[in-house]
C-alpha cells in the first residue's frame, strides 16, 4: 500500500520520488503558506537538485483532494544516491503576499504594513515553484531556511533602486 509522506518529506523508489509539498492550512518549513493551492505553477523544466546534484526530473503535480494536499512526482535520475533522511524546501516566487495579521496583500514595491515584518509567515498568491532541493534533516537545520527575509527583501527593498542620494550640506 502506498504511504503517503508527511509534509515536504519524501518516499522514493529506484524509478520515482513522490514529495509532499503543500497542504492547505499548513505551514510549510520555509514559513510560507499557499492561498489557493490551485494557483500554483509548477514548471515543466522543474529539476530536483540534492547538493547542487539533480536527482529528479519533474513528472507531475497531483492534487489529492481527500487530503486538500498536493504531491509533486518527479523521476529519479540519480538511484545510486541515497534519499534517507531526505526533505524538501521549496523556492517559491509568487505575484502578491498577504500577512496574516492584518489581512493585507501586497504586490511588489508595495510599501508593508507595521505587521508583516513580524509575522510567522507570509501567505503567498498565485506562485511559481521555482526550485525543489532536498536537505537532510539529521545534519541539516530546518529553520535555517526561512524564506520570509528573503521574501520581504524582494517585494519590499526592491523599491530602494529608485532612490537618488543627494550631497551633504
Amino acid at each position: 500500500m502506498f504511504k503517503r509522506p508527511l509534509l515536504s518529506n519524501l518516499i522514493y523508489t529506484k524509478r520515482q520520488i513522490v514529495i509532499h509539498a503543500f497542504t492547505v492550512d499548513h505551514i510549510h518549513p520555509g514559513k510560507f503558506m499557499p492561498i489557493d493551492l490551485t494557483k500554483i505553477d509548477y514548471k515543466k523544466h522543474l529539476s530536483l537538485k540534492q547538493d547542487n546534484t539533480i536527482v529528479g526530473r519533474f513528472q507531475t503535480a497531483i492534487h489529492h483532494k481527500d487530503q486538500n494536499s498536493i504531491y509533486l512526482y518527479f523521476e529519479n535520475t540519480a538511484p545510486h544516491v541515497s534519499l534517507n533522511n531526505s526533505w524538501a524546501f521549496m523556492k517559491m516566487d509568487p505575484k502578491s503576499i498577504q500577512c496574516p495579521v492584518c489581512k493585507s496583500f501586497f504586490n511588489k514595491n508595495d510599501s508593508p504594513c507595521e505587521c508583516i515584518k513580524g509575522a510567522p509567515f507570509y501567505y503567498l498568491s498565485e506562485a511559481a515553484l521555482e526550485s525543489v532541493h532536498l536537505h537532510n534533516y539529521k545534519t541539516d537545520n530546518e529553520d535555517s531556511y526561512d524564506c520570509r527575509n528573503d521574501l520581504y527583501s524582494e517585494f519590499f527593498n526592491r523599491s530602494l533602486h529608485n532612490l537618488t542620494f543627494l550631497e551633504p550640506i
